[in-house]
């Protein structure tokens, strides 16, 4: 009976320590591995979600009317007047004379 008890000791023991050692080995996986592919899985899904939403999107862009900019053209005209208001700054800038008499730049 203690020979019998002592026997399932050990072999609870030995499976322990094997679904330690297996789990350990799964959980061991490369850190660079697991990022990747929870990238591509979340790309899939996306993917899969724009193409079930797309027949609808076109519809709706049918209506839009092409003669009146997207908010894109009115973005990148914004930036462009920006950095054409800077550039005159900066010329402004360079042809006043520092404290020597030269002109800056």
């Amino acid at each position: 009976m203690k020979n019998k008890l002592n026997q399932i000791k050990f072999a609870s023991a030995k499976i322990l320590a094997v679904a330690s050692i297996m789990v350990s080995l799964i959980s061991c996986e490369s850190h660079e591995q697991k990022p990747t592919e929870a990238f591509d899985a979340i790309k899939k899904s996306k993917l899969e979600l724009i193409d079930s939403v797309v027949p609808d999107r076109v519809s709706a862009d049918s209506k839009i009317n092409k003669n009146q900019p997207g908010e894109w053209e009115i973005f990148t005209w914004a930036i462009d007047e920006h950095i054409h208001k800077n550039e005159r700054k900066i010329k402004e800038v360079k042809g006043i004379p520092n404290q020597n008499g030269k002109i800056l730049g």
